[in-house]
């Protein structure tokens, strides 16, 4: 019986001109009749590597995400680090010791409200040094800082405090400018980043001559690590007497109901807050995110699910809140 060996392409092309030998078929190159070869990718078979290459782009998404917001809190977590510092050596170095209505409403630490430094009748002005010169001193009844020209105003369009954005960080970002010392260097550790430039007309007139000089302190707010305000909450919550609402204080009074409770679960220390990931829901309503959710429980506690991924100057602070005021 004779048998056919079966040699492949490669096997011929790899022997000696001489010794080729051919398949039974004929020349190797040529394709046999009935012999099919088939070539590309079927539809379903692309719509499986489409579908793939989609759950891939996904997940670098969500994780690119992930990185990137982790990035900007670990920012905002910085900026608040170092403004706490300030606020503690403010503190301590004690500027409203003596001032009993500023110790009152806010106790030593910085104002979180602008009318901190205005005339009465509004909480009572703050005292801040004069242009060259130690602090003067101050009368009981007029806090106002007062220099050899007068008192220091508070300038801002019209006027009018209701539309002075941010009046919270630029109070408390005010107030420690002012007083200067170790405080006022701690602000000078922040990213400029994160440092909004004042609004037009928006300044503390220390000379109080109505003119924006170099002496003047502009007022300057804070962005997060996703460029949105964030928030600061400074009333005392154990003022004797209680404190008179400010103008700017909502008639239902939610803020000065809301602020010292919670500075209370701070350990009876101010702190900020950004709203993270999820602000552009939250920032921009009238009222505080922050309010807004503790009013609409009860017990009244910080729950939204939106709340959850807040940064706060204390980071053990978010657990107390969602336990309940």
């Amino acid at each position: 019986m004779r048998t056919t060996s079966r040699t492949t392409l490669d096997e011929v092309y790899r022997r000696p001109l001489g010794l080729r030998v051919f398949p039974p078929h004929g020349h190797p190159t040529r394709r046999p009749r009935g012999l099919r070869y088939t070539c590309g990718f079927t539809l379903v078979e692309i719509l499986v590597v489409i579908v793939i290459l989609a759950v891939i782009a996904t997940i670098a998404v969500v994780v690119g995400q992930r990185f990137i917001n982790s990035a900007k809190s670990k920012d905002t977590a910085a900026t608040f680090h170092v403004l706490k510092n300030a606020i503690d050596q403010f503190a301590l170095d004690g500027p409203y010791k003596n001032v009993v209505a500023a110790r009152n409403r806010y106790g030593l630490y910085p104002p979180d409200e602008l009318e901190a430094f205005t005339p009465p009748p509004a909480p009572g002005g703050i005292p801040v040094p004069p242009p060259g010169g130690p602090p003067q001193s101050w009368n009981s009844a007029n806090l106002s800082p007062r220099t050899s020209a007068g008192p220091g105003l508070l300038q801002v369009p019209a006027g009018d405090l209701d539309n002075v954005k941010q009046r919270d960080v630029k109070a408390l970002l005010l107030a420690i400018r002012l007083q200067g010392g170790t405080a006022a260097g701690e602000l000078e550790r922040i990213d400029p980043r994160f440092i909004l430039p004042a609004a037009p007309g928006e300044y503390f007139d220390l000379n109080a001559d109505s003119t924006l000089d170099p002496e003047d302190t502009p007022l300057d707010a804070l962005v997060d690590g996703w460029g949105r305000p964030v928030e600061y909450f400074a009333l005392n919550p154990k003022p004797t007497p209680a404190p008179i609402p400010a103008p700017t204080d909502n008639a239902a009074g939610d803020r000065l109901t809301f602020a010292p409770a919670a500075v209370q679960r701070n350990n009876n220390v101010p702190f900020l807050v950004s709203y993270g990931p999820d602000g552009d829901d939250q920032v921009g309503a009238m009222q505080s995110p922050l309010i807004t959710d503790w009013i609409a429980t009860t017990p009244m506690k910080i729950d939204d699910p939106l709340n959850t991924d807040n940064v706060y100057s204390d980071d053990s602070l978010a657990a107390r809140l969602a336990g309940g005021l």
